[in-house]
């Protein structure tokens, strides 16, 4: 970067880089280095520009659930988190746009681009050697150190501005203050470095020869004058007497204004007190709500300036949409360990955060199975119902496993017939859901016996605790069983989609396949285990006599619920495969109603089906799915 210099502002002493001297009425002119000098601007200075420089700042990309992640593969994301440039660290850069911005109301960057034009580097400029002018044709440029430069080679931070184009330097608009912080600073080293105060008077007995009193008065000023020989004690001669006075109210009026100027200088930049070292009126009460205050109403503003400028100077326009440039503030209000304690445990049985995400945020290392967000109760997948039937399976439809009915011989080989499942299909899956939910009524009854064996007030919760236990393990792990029943389902409806296609589908080979079985099984894992841990945890809540309850409802799980389970699971599988595998080829699946079924499903057929909605659509719905037409780019997703 040839152009750029890279001298840093100079020292105090040396020659000052500064738009100029500005006149105060009090006396003392202002610039902005000779504002750096006042103790209180300095500190106001210094912890805005380091709070903002030290919060890590990320690119993040827009995903598809509304949602977002970190874009660390973006070219930009080093640049910004890492190291702007060769010679800055991302907090030496980031300090000094904010210690330009906040003393001159504008910081800027040259933007360095590879010949590929890609953004290579960013060099922060002074902002006084900066000049932003509009031209006559109206359009912008800037000039710095005798060069013209482009809109796109300058990132451009405003503070407060009348016009948008410019931002309001705090010292020109502010140097009555400054200058009245400077007088008074001033007036307080000479009034203890010349020692000029009268602190009291010497009287004498009678009249003083010239020789006396030129011998007292050197003895006096080589003795007393100056901070360092303060508090001295006087030897007089002669009979004279020494008389100390009192602090005169216009010394002590000195002092209020030191302390009024270092308010209203922290009020210019909205830097609580306490952050700068005035303690006067804090207490810890109140320090905790300022400093929350501090993030939402001084940093925030220069936080999103800064955001604001990157995303429209460094990201294209085409990227504005998917990518965002944010700092995370999230350190920032970080408690005590316990209000933190508490926060999470509310996030988590909330569903708003995951329980890594919590163990991340104090830098714990991440647990296995802790990535899923929970709810209260039996912490199942948060989304799930709170009615305990069906829709605790399939949250997007309305049927119920409730009434638990037996299809008929007729009813049942109909339905099998329009869903596309072969009798031996679903025998193999009822006798897997039988097996399953036999193993789990049994677990069931078993905690349920131990637990209530013991007779205590406390054995309800303990066996609603154990049993959320058991489910929230149960829902990780799918049997062998009831994965190779729901295999031959799934592979029918690709086979199908297959023949209605006219040939192979690009993508769609045994890697492909196992991971579309795997990621299935989970969830029918997840959602089936869920729904049993809901059934069971309302009997225990209902009361009475618990076990009896259970025995009487767990009896009929092998059985009734194995068959009811597997035919309601024989269709989904078979309409989710088929959908799964015509969006690989590229086409839309719509409803397929059975004549026989009910006016709801009639109403439904031929509709193109959106988002996780399937069939079937409640208890005893042979509807299907078949191919619709060729998707298009809205479709795509």
């Amino acid at each position: 970067m040839a152009f750029w210099n890279r001298k840093s502002r100079q020292q105090p002493g040396a020659a000052v880089v500064s738009t100029g001297m500005m006149p105060t009425d009090a006396g003392v002119p202002m610039s902005e280095d000779q504002a750096m000098r006042l103790a209180t601007v300095q500190a106001c200075v210094r912890v805005l520009s380091e709070d903002v420089a030290a919060l890590p700042l990320h690119i993040y990309r827009r995903t598809e659930d509304g949602g977002k992640e970190r874009a660390t593969d973006h070219p930009l994301y080093r640049l910004l988190h890492d190291a702007p440039n060769p010679e800055m660290t991302a907090m030496d850069f980031r300090e000094a746009l904010m210690v330009n911005a906040l003393l001159s109301g504008n910081a800027y960057s040259f933007i360095e681009y590879d010949r590929a034009g890609r953004v290579k580097a960013l060099w922060p400029l002074i902002s006084t050697d900066v000049q932003k002018v509009r031209t006559n044709d109206w359009s912008i440029e800037y000039h710095a150190e005798g060069r013209t430069l482009l809109p796109t080679e300058v990132m451009h931070v405003k503070g407060l501005s009348y016009d948008g184009l410019l931002g309001l330097s705090p010292i020109a608009y502010a140097r009555a203050a400054m200058g009245l912080a400077g007088a008074a600073e001033k007036f307080g080293s000479l009034f203890f470095g010349n020692g000029t105060n009268l602190g009291g008077f010497i009287t004498m007995p009678g009249k003083m020869s010239d020789e006396t009193f030129n011998r007292l008065k050197t003895q006096f000023r080589e003795s007393f004058t100056g901070l360092k020989n303060a508090h001295g004690v006087p030897i007089l001669e002669e009979g004279g007497s020494y008389t100390k006075l009192g602090i005169a109210p216009e010394d002590a009026q000195f002092l209020e204004t030191r302390k009024f100027q270092r308010s209203e200088i922290a009020a210019i930049y909205r830097v609580p007190p306490h952050m700068i070292g005035d303690l006067e009126h804090a207490t810890f009460s109140n320090i905790e709500h300022q400093s929350i205050e501090y993030l939402q109403r001084t940093l925030t503003p220069w936080l999103v300036r800064i955001e604001q400028a990157m995303r429209t100077s460094l990201l294209l326009p085409e990227e504005r949409d998917e990518f965002l440039i944010e700092h995370d503030t999230a350190n920032f209000l970080r408690g005590d360990t316990l209000s933190r304690m508490q926060a999470y445990q509310a996030a988590v049985q909330a569903g708003i955060m995951t329980r890594n995400e919590c163990r991340v945020r104090d830098n714990l290392t991440p647990l296995p199975g802790g990535d899923e967000l929970l709810q209260p109760l039996n912490m199942a997948p948060a989304g799930a119902q709170s009615e305990p039937d069906a829709r605790d399976l399939f949250p997007a439809w309305d049927f119920r496993f409730g009434s638990e009915r037996r299809a008929s011989g007729a009813d049942k080989t109909a339905a099998l017939q329009a869903m596309g499942v072969t009798e031996e299909q679903y025998e193999a899956l009822r006798e897997a859901f039988s097996e399953w939910l036999r193993a789990q009524a049994a677990d069931v009854l078993r905690i349920a016996r131990r637990i209530l064996g013991e007779r205590d007030d406390s054995a309800q919760e303990r066996l609603l605790e154990a049993l959320n236990d058991y489910y929230t393990d149960l829902e990780k792990h799918v049997p062998d069983q009831l994965r190779d029943a729901i295999r031959p389902i799934a592979e029918d409806a690709f086979a199908q989609v297959r023949e209605q296609v006219g040939g192979e589908i690009a993508g769609l080979d045994t890697d492909w396949i196992e991971g579309y079985m795997s990621r299935y099984c989970e969830k029918m894992a997840m959602r089936q285990a869920h729904a049993n841990g809901r059934s069971v945890e309302r009997i225990v809540r209902r009361g009475g006599d618990v076990l009896g309850n259970l025995e009487k409802k767990l009896a009929s799980w092998p059985t009734a619920t194995a068959e009811q389970r597997a035919m309601t699971e024989a269709a989904f599988a078979r309409s989710e495969a088929f959908v799964a595998a015509a969006r690989k080829a590229g086409y839309n699946s719509v409803w397929k109603s059975n004549p026989a079924c009910c006016a709801a499903c009639r109403e439904l057929d031929g509709q193109v089906l959106r988002g996780d909605f399937r069939p079937p659509l409640h208890a005893g719905c042979s509807c299907t799915v078949a191919l619709g037409e060729r998707m298009g780019k809205d479709d795509i997703s």
